[in-house]
Formats: C-alpha cells, structure tokens, sequence
C-alpha cells in the first residue's frame, strides 16, 4: 500500500533519469552528419553549375536534419533533461566544418593554380587567342545590377609548329563586360607541351576568376 500513485512514481522516475548516452550520442552523430551534407549541398552555390552529388547530399541532409531534431526534442523533453539546443548547435556545427574545409581546400586549390599560371605566363610562349564559342546566348534581365552567366567558353589559337588547338575555360561573365565570338586575348603555354591544357593561361578566363 501506498499513498503515492504508482504511476505518478513511474514517471517522475523516467523524468529524473538520464537518456543512454549511445542513444544521445546517435542522435548528435546523425545531427552532425547531417548539418555537414547541407553544408556539403549548399556549396554548389559556389562552384557553380548543377552538381548532382551536392544536390544529393542537399535532399538527404535536409529530412535527416528534420528527423534528428525531432528525436533531440523528443528525448529531451521525454527525459525532462535541457539541453534543447544541442541538437541544433550540433547540426550547425556539422554544417560550419564541411563549409570551412571546403573554403580551405578551394583556397589551397585556387592558390596553387594562381601560382601554376605565374609560372606558365614568365616562361611560356605568348600568343594570340580568339573566342569560338561564348557559350551564351543571352542575359537575362536583372532589375537592379548587372546580370551574370557561369558559362564555359571556347578558345582557339595557332602554336608555334603552326598546329591549331583549342581550350575551354569556365567564366563567370558579367552584361556589363560581355564575351563574344570572335574577341581576341592572350594566351600563354608550354612550347615543349602545347597540347597540355592544364598548363595553358587564358588571360581573360584569367580576369574572370579574380
């Protein structure tokens, strides 16, 4: 006999109990992997262009998230413990480290390959390039600013064994500072390697990433 209801006790019981770590740490695993494939998704913002394995991660990562702050809350509120807002810190944390490390690596990247092209247009044969194909059609109308395209343009010039060849680069190009066909610039390459496309400069594509 008691003067406490049984099931009063039962649940002031399960409310002053811990949830299982293993269980709490899956929950902040999946949060955290979660928030990393949107952050992972979102980088296509950046790069450029449709990306199938970002929009992916993009589509996973957003039920996922969804899913692991309804079991956060619902632990949380279960076990009558706080700490409503790890879950979402973890997630955003997920989500900041992806994104820092991608920046990292693209600036790392970017870096080495400013200083391939510093090397090619000192020592390479300069000559002279003519666009083939903008890769364009036209600009859609903005109504304040001016209107870009990401677009990967064609680019054609004649090496000094008098061998055509062609090279494309992605720009990003702006209406007010259009491409178009015909428009000649510099371009710089290996004269012991013109076919190399990896170590030919375009001066305009060059213009276009800073």
């Amino acid at each position: 006999m008691s003067i406490i209801d049984p099931a009063d006790r039962r649940g002031a019981t399960k409310l002053g109990r811990r949830p299982s770590a293993k269980n709490a740490a899956a929950v902040l695993v999946m949060l955290f992997v979660a928030g990393a494939a949107i952050g992972y998704g979102l980088s296509f913002l950046a790069a450029g262009g449709l990306h199938w394995q970002r929009l992916g991660a993009f589509l996973v990562g957003c039920p996922l998230t969804l899913l692991g702050l309804f079991s956060w809350i619902s632990m949380c509120v279960k076990y009558g413990r706080g700490g409503l807002l790890y879950g979402p810190t973890t997630a955003v944390l997920g989500f900041g480290a992806v994104l820092t490390a991608l920046a990292a690596a693209t600036s790392v990247r970017r870096g080495r390959r400013r200083r391939e092209a510093a090397r090619t247009v000192r020592s390479g044969t300069p000559t002279v390039g003519t666009v083939t194909g903008k890769g364009y059609r036209d600009f859609t109308p903005r109504p304040f600013g001016p209107s870009t395209i990401l677009t990967v343009v064609t680019f054609t010039f004649v090496d000094a064994n008098n061998v055509q060849r062609w090279v494309r680069r992605q720009m990003l190009i702006s209406s007010d500072a259009p491409v178009v066909d015909g428009q000649t610039t510099t371009i710089w390459y290996d004269a012991a390697d013109p076919g190399n496309e990896s170590t030919i400069v375009v001066d305009l594509a060059t213009t276009s990433a800073r």
